[in-house]
């Protein structure tokens, strides 16, 4: 596995801030909880992948204050420290659509179609590979490998071997 990057948060706590809301259903009232921020300023966290959100590549995978993954957090919001085994990569691939595929998504695949893919993963249930491809959405989502051909892949990211898994910080 590779070594996650380290990123110093720069950004505003408040954007990352959740309150925790519950219902009495008793009074039929709502009681707050205290607000928790996922980053504090200034605070060094670990950051894994880099990936498409609404068509820029900008959105983080990083680690919180409590161990878990956020995502669609702003590199903006963040310096790079370092990142020794390049996980933050600009990376792509061009891969070609064999069919539609609009199966449980919004927007989806279109027979034809040039996609560009940014690393693999593998389907929970049966182990198949798929690619993390920037759809129709304009966001990334995991597609069967075999709904593509690569087109392109100067940098071997789809390669099952050698090439970048995405959730591999997850396993």
């Amino acid at each position: 596995m590779k070594a996650p990057a380290k990123v110093k948060f720069i950004g505003d706590p408040k954007k990352y801030t959740y309150r925790h809301n519950s219902w009495d259903p008793k009074t039929d009232i709502f009681l707050e909880y205290d607000e928790y921020s996922c980053f504090n300023k200034d605070k060094i966290y670990e950051a894994f992948f880099l990936e498409f959100l609404q068509g820029d590549r900008v959105s983080l995978y990083v680690r919180t204050d409590s161990g878990q993954i956020e995502h669609f957090v702003h590199i903006d919001d963040f310096e790079v420290i370092e990142d020794p085994d390049n996980v933050l990569n600009k990376f792509e691939a061009i891969v070609r659509s064999k069919k539609d595929c609009r199966e449980g998504t919004i927007f989806g695949i279109i027979k034809g179609k040039e996609y560009r893919a940014i690393g693999l993963g593998r389907n929970i249930l049966s182990s198949d590979l798929a690619y993390f491809v920037m759809d129709e959405s304009h966001d990334n989502y995991y597609y069967p490998s075999d709904l593509f051909d690569i087109i392109s892949d100067p940098n071997a990211i789809l390669d099952p071997i050698k090439g970048i898994y995405v959730d591999e910080w997850y396993l």
